[in-house]
């Protein structure tokens, strides 16, 4: 080990490699928050590495103030950034965020059922602005973010692709329904 901070340690192998690792937890959570009419919920929050804002999915650390499960953390990261409280939360794989600098793992949660009970906005360090995309059409507001040189995070289109995966199987079960009760009524 080369250096510890209060949050990261960084680490230097038996061949010099070196690479990041977060002292409390390794384990994050990503959620990909779909509203009932189809929007993507994300947040704005200002990056001190990059000195800019940043638009990303709702996510946090999984374990880093106290014990609790992948599915407890997203719940309360969605609700502590975004105010909503989702019904239903999905696991949808894990992923590694930056494999050649951190051992860092994120898990991917799909939030549904959403119901805003509070504002929102992160807890006492974080100033997050909610904003919602609609997933029809979001090629266009990724491409005016990109115009405009905001900087969006790459776990949005991940979150994009996943929640366009929902859409279209909710759409799929939909017409499955409809088919079958052509069918009986037809009988």
């Amino acid at each position: 080990m080369n250096f510890e901070g209060k949050h990261l340690r960084l680490i230097t192998d038996t061949h010099g490699y070196e690479y990041i690792e977060r002292v409390a937890t390794n384990k994050a959570v990503g959620i990909v928050a779909v509203t009932s009419d189809y929007h993507l919920v994300l947040i704005k929050q200002h990056r001190i590495p990059l000195d800019q804002v940043v638009i990303e999915i709702p996510a946090g650390l999984v374990g880093d103030e106290q014990d609790e499960t992948v599915e407890e953390a997203a719940h309360r990261e969605l609700l502590e950034e975004t105010g909503y409280k989702a019904g239903h939360m999905q696991h949808m794989g894990d992923f590694t965020l930056s494999p050649g600098m951190s051992i860092e793992i994120m898990s991917v949660m799909l939030a549904t059922d959403l119901e805003r009970i509070e504002e929102g906005g992160g807890d006492d360090n974080e100033k997050i602005e909610v904003i919602t995309m609609p997933l029809n059409g979001a090629h266009k507001w990724l491409k005016q973010w990109t115009n405009e040189e905001q900087v969006v995070d790459i776990k949005v289109l991940v979150g994009l692709q996943i929640g366009m995966f929902h859409v279209s199987s909710q759409i799929a079960r939909q017409q499955l329904d409809i088919t079958s009760f052509v069918q009986k009524s037809e009988k």
